[in-house]
């Protein structure tokens, strides 16, 4: 995220009536200057928790959770997918480069408080499902890691 962006971004959360956890490690924005406004932390006390660091796989299992922003890196989009919360096929709300505090309210209250919230966590459900079944016995994720222990690591012993 451009250091421009982030002074904006940060009302979309703060602005859409939902408590939230947000988790901003320093390496988030472009520049070393991501100080997130006075005014914002004033606003939030209370409803909003910053961390720099948490165990997102716990916090992605956790029944308050309703809406998971993401930056879109490989970790979060496995584990996102592992535990059945949305993030893209059909599962997901692009904000985009549009950081505009009142298009990420919408954003959050789309995903929700609507209808649209609800057939994206079905979706998501269905992805959880798939997923799993990949790991288990049978599945390709199993069958393909089976696959390459034996034809490439016990063929080196």
């Amino acid at each position: 995220m451009a250091n421009q962006q982030l002074p904006e971004f940060v009302w979309g959360p703060a602005g859409s009536s939902y408590d939230f956890l947000w988790v901003i490690r320093a390496n988030m924005v472009a520049s070393d200057a991501a100080v997130l406004p006075l005014e914002f932390m004033e606003a939030t006390r209370g409803k909003g928790l910053l961390e720099s660091w948490c165990p997102q796989e716990a916090v992605l299992h956790h029944e308050a959770m309703g809406v998971f922003l993401t930056h879109s890196g490989w970790n979060c989009t496995l584990e996102s997918l592992f535990v059945g919360e949305g993030l893209e096929w059909g599962v997901a709300i692009e904000v985009g480069s549009d950081t505009r505090r009142d298009v990420v309210q919408e954003r959050i209250r789309e995903v929700v408080a609507r209808e649209k919230g609800k057939e994206m966590r079905k979706r998501a459900a269905e992805w959880k499902e798939a997923v799993a079944r990949a790991t288990w016995p049978g599945g390709s994720s199993f069958d393909n890691l089976d696959r390459l222990i034996k034809d490439v690591l016990l063929k080196r012993s």
